[in-house]
């Protein structure tokens, strides 16, 4: 393992920690922080992230709700790269074409590239969809 794209949800939290769950994941980024693991933000989710950062912001209805998104995922992107959107990575038949993204985006990081995700559905599909914990146990065992 030496490269982690986070999905949107995993970045939302890593932005807001203020929950066991977002605890969890800061645990996480701590742990890689000090390795030669590289964290990766997928650019086609950008819009998703600040969504969701939006949404758990204690005043989401205020108009400054998205700058205050903005504000987080700029400080928070920092320690990360961005890995590009590709065409290759657009699939309309699937029912989660951003889960085929990933995939995809995946690939081109090589054999040691996973997706950290808490999504039940993308964690069902199995590799290359990790939870959170499975990351930290690896990690802490290297």
């Amino acid at each position: 393992m030496n490269h982690l794209i986070l999905d949107a949800s995993i970045v939302a939290l890593a932005c807001l920690p203020n929950s066991e769950a977002a605890n969890q994941v800061g645990s996480l980024i701590q742990k890689v922080a000090g390795s030669s693991i590289k964290l990766w933000l997928y650019a086609g989710q950008v819009g998703e992230i600040l969504e969701q950062i939006r949404r758990r912001l204690t005043d989401s209805d205020s108009q400054d709700s998205l700058t205050k998104a903005r504000e987080l995922l700029e400080k928070f992107s920092q320690q990360c790269f961005w890995l590009s959107a590709l065409s290759e990575d657009v699939s309309f038949q699937e029912d989660d074409p951003i889960r085929v993204g990933l995939v995809q985006a995946t690939s081109r990081l090589g054999k040691g590239a996973m997706v950290v995700s808490d999504v039940k559905s993308r964690l069902s599909y199995g590799f290359p969809f990790v939870g959170v914990q499975q990351v930290v146990d690896t990690v802490m065992s290297d």
